[in-house]
This record gives structure tokens, sequence and C-alpha cells, in this order.
């Protein structure tokens, strides 16, 4: 819910280093050109949810900013 509010369709255009988020769980461009993703594949729900749950074993929570701002709290 801190991510995208529940919205598959959920888009932040423009981050700071030039990167876009798309999805349930806003996955980063970042991750488009890694190949763990495709760009429109971002916008599947079972696809994005797949991509966070990779990106959550090589990271834990620190890769979303939700997490690092504690924004998640506030759904808790």
């Amino acid at each position: 819910m801190a991510e995208s509010r529940g919205n598959p369709q959920a888009y932040n255009p423009s981050n700071s280093n030039g990167t876009n988020d798309k999805g349930l769980m806003q996955i980063n461009s970042i991750h488009v050109n890694s190949g763990l993703i495709g760009d429109d594949e971002r916008f599947d729900p079972q696809k994005n949810l797949d991509a966070a749950y990779a990106i959550y074993k090589g990271s834990g929570f620190k890769a979303w900013s939700s997490y690092n701002s504690n924004k998640f709290k506030e759904f808790m």
C-alpha cells in the first residue's frame, strides 16, 4: 500500500536519478535494464511481485523508499 496504494498501474515517471517506477511494488527501471523484468511487465501484478521478491532476496526491504522513509508504518 505504501508503494502504489494497491494500484497495479501506478507510475512514477521521474526519479531524481532519471529512472522511473511502475506497478504494485514500484519496480524501478534499473531492473528492466538488468534483465530482471520487462518494462511493460512491471504493470503485470504477478510479474511485478515476482520481481519484487527477487529484489528482496538480494537487497532486503532497503530497496524500497517507503521502507527507508518508514512510510510503510502507516499501513501496519
